[in-house]
């Protein structure tokens, strides 16, 4: 069972690594063409760097050569992936930070412009002053000039008056324009500060570029930049050791299944019960062909069938595990089946005897069978 998790475990883990480094290498190519050949190829890649330690586990125990080489070429393509994983960590971010980045340059540049219109408006000093007013200011001086032309053609006393009126209503109309101009200037004014209030309302306030960073900083009191290095640095350990994590998932899984019959734990002259259920009576069961259902015709021959026909319960007997593996092939030849591997037979072995209750001792350096004996038939063969 917990062989199983740790293998879907690490299976999960390595198609989560395979696809993050397939979409990074598709996302950082120029054409959609160059992007499958691309990620295949990294995922390829990646796929060897994860799983390959497990496929070095096993082929220990046939070549420490080949396992030693195919362990080395695991790790060059291991720390190639993990480059790469880094690559997807930094580029899954860099999106959303040039999105803030961004936002953040427009608040910047409004809130200046802000300061700026603000400053400005504040040296203007206005009079409300209306078109009316100043159309009414040009009639005065209309009205002025008329007086004035008419007293002072005649040369009538009250020429310099007349003067005096017509200069006062050209001041009026120019100060009247005057501040009319400054009116305008100032609604201009305030409708560009409205807008840049907006404009800064709309964008919010500025943010971290780095998110991870600003906690960072936060938690540990640290200034933004080297709360922003303690984020990478973070970042690439995560990368490093989710990949371990997933290698040492695999190869445990690799460690705990496939185990041959072998030495006991125990020490020698040690029985070691595989399974939890006691052997059933000799009284009651003479054969385990009573135990285990025989298998049909196949191109094998099952070592579970080969048991039921050829291996017999005896009390106080036992048989080595090397001399049933040699009535298995025997038993193979004369049915027309071709024999399992030893490995296969091993592990035959051992789920008959954790069904059975069958001991293993381990007894003068040989494996031995407790409680069971080969049929007759089988030991003159």
């Amino acid at each position: 069972m917990l062989r199983a998790i740790l293998l879907t475990f690490g299976l999960l883990g390595c198609a989560l690594v395979v696809s993050a480094t397939a979409r990074y290498a598709y996302l950082t190519t120029d054409t959609e063409a160059d992007g499958l050949l691309t990620a295949a190829l990294f995922a390829f890649v990646a796929t060897a760097g994860v799983g390959g330690h497990a496929v070095a586990v096993r082929i220990w125990r046939h070549s420490w050569a080949w396992s030693v080489i195919i362990g080395l070429v695991s790790l060059s393509a291991m720390l190639i992936s993990l480059t790469n994983s880094l690559g997807y960590v930094a580029l899954r971010g860099s999106s959303a930070q040039d999105a803030v980045a961004e936002a953040n340059r427009k608040a910047g540049r409004a809130a200046a412009e802000l300061s700026r219109l603000t400053s400005e408006r504040a040296l203007i000093t206005v009079v409300p002053t209306s078109e009316e007013q100043v159309k009414a200011a040009r009639r005065a001086v209309t009205a002025a000039e008329r007086d004035r032309e008419a007293e002072c053609t005649r040369r009538g006393d009250r020429c310099r008056e007349r003067e005096g009126d017509e200069r006062r209503a050209r001041e009026m109309l120019a100060s009247v324009e005057g501040n009319l101009a400054k009116t305008i200037a100032a609604a201009e004014l305030d409708a560009k500060i409205v807008a840049a209030q907006q404009a800064i309302a709309t964008l919010g306030p500025q943010r971290s570029e780095n998110a991870h960073g600003r906690v960072l900083a936060a938690i540990l009191s640290l200034p933004a930049d080297a709360a922003a290095r303690v984020a990478t640095w973070q970042q690439a350990a995560f990368a490093v050791v989710f990949e371990l994590v997933i290698v040492t998932s695999l190869v445990a899984a690799e460690l705990m299944g496939g185990h041959p019959v072998g030495r006991s734990p125990a020490g020698p002259a040690s029985t070691v019960r595989t399974g939890a259920t006691p052997a059933p009576p000799l009284a009651a069961v003479q054969s385990l062909a009573q135990l285990l259902p025989l298998a049909g015709p196949a191109t094998y021959g099952k070592p579970s069938r080969f048991f039921g026909e050829c291996v017999a319960l005896a009390q106080d007997a036992s048989v080595p595990v090397s001399a049933t593996l040699v009535a298995y092939r025997d038993w193979c030849r004369r049915e027309g089946l071709q024999s399992v591997d030893t490995e296969a037979y091993a592990k035959a072995i051992q789920t008959i005897c954790e069904k059975t209750g069958i001991g293993i001792e381990d007894a003068d350096g040989k494996v031995v069978l407790v409680g069971v004996k080969l049929a007759e038939a089988e030991v003159v063969a």
